[in-house]
């Protein structure tokens, strides 16, 4: 059965060396900071609900892809009955915890790209899907939590993508390679970002005809060269106490801002590459899962409160 542990969590948080920022400092070891355990601990609910018995039918799916049991968050979705589940998980998980675990975007992220490649190599006779495939059973495999680099900073709004004074308000490709591409920009508002395994990076709106560098989807390790996370402390009690405080003294979440400074992309974790009128495609989709899920977990949040 492919489940990790809090123990095997922190263990893969140790081994990757992303370049992280806390306030302006370094931050050199994630798993073992103070600020970041309020995150670290909301996200290993997901993995300790998966052999927890109140749990029990909610937090586990079979996957045909792998051929073994997994964790649900990491499930491609096949029916009705997948996404009534999916629901009743959300809503158990947000009575159990209040805040955000953040790990409804590895499953909004993998369903999204799932599908976007799928209907972009139907049209272009692309190979995108098969990549994703690849990316969903590693996915799967290792248990892995996957943040969403989505919201461009969007710059003098008044102009589009192509249009602004400054290019890297929007993420783009700045270069082309036969073994892969290189890109530029930032991303805001990645929640959890910097203590996830992966990096799902998409367009945040619609594109024109011209736009063509700035339609790009793409995987990659959150210690890829070149990406820098700008962190802030997360909103907890200046001094968490049990008592005054059950869940917000430990529980919560780090926002992050995400720079790209000429990352390189290898062509395998590439599921969108310029197809601009697809970036409303997977926007869409993700959009559809996201609302779907913080539905079922603020509602829990909202019967605790």
């Amino acid at each position: 059965m492919a489940f990790n542990d809090r123990d095997k969590y922190l263990a893969r948080l140790r081994s990757q060396k992303p370049s992280v920022y806390l306030e302006g400092e370094r931050v050199t070891d994630i798993a073992g900071h103070p600020m970041f355990q309020y995150g670290i601990n909301s996200v290993a609910v997901t993995f300790e609900a998966a052999s927890e018995p109140s749990f029990d039918g909610l937090s586990t799916a079979w996957s045909p892809l792998v051929n073994e049991t997994i964790n649900r968050w990491n499930q491609i979705q096949a029916g009705p009955e997948d996404a009534l589940t999916k629901t009743r998980l959300a809503r158990k998980t947000g009575e159990t915890l209040c805040s955000c675990h953040y790990r409804c975007l590895t499953t909004d992220c993998l369903n999204a790209a799932w599908a976007t490649s799928f209907e972009i190599d139907r049209q272009y006779g692309t190979v995108y899907h098969r990549r994703v495939v690849e990316i969903v059973k590693q996915a799967q495999k290792e248990d892995l939590v996957i943040g969403g680099s989505i919201v461009d900073p969007k710059g003098d709004r008044r102009f589009r993508p192509a249009e602004q004074p400054d290019p890297d308000m929007y993420l783009r490709v700045v270069e082309r390679r036969e073994d892969g591409i290189v890109v530029r920009g930032a991303k805001a508002h990645s929640t959890a970002s910097a203590y996830t395994n992966l990096l799902c990076v998409f367009p945040s709106r619609p594109l024109q005809k011209d736009e063509a560098d700035y339609a790009v989807g793409f995987f990659t390790p959150v210690d890829a060269e070149g990406i820098v996370f700008i962190c802030k402390s997360p909103p907890v009690p200046e001094a968490p106490g049990k008592m005054e405080y059950p869940l917000s003294s430990r529980f919560g979440q780090l926002e992050c801002f995400t720079v790209f400074n000429d990352v390189f992309v290898p062509w395998e974790r590439v599921f969108m590459c310029g197809e601009t009128e697809h970036a409303a495609t997977m926007l869409g989709i993700f959009n559809a899962f996201h609302t779907w899920h913080k539905c079922g977990c603020r509602a829990a949040s909202m019967d605790l409160d």
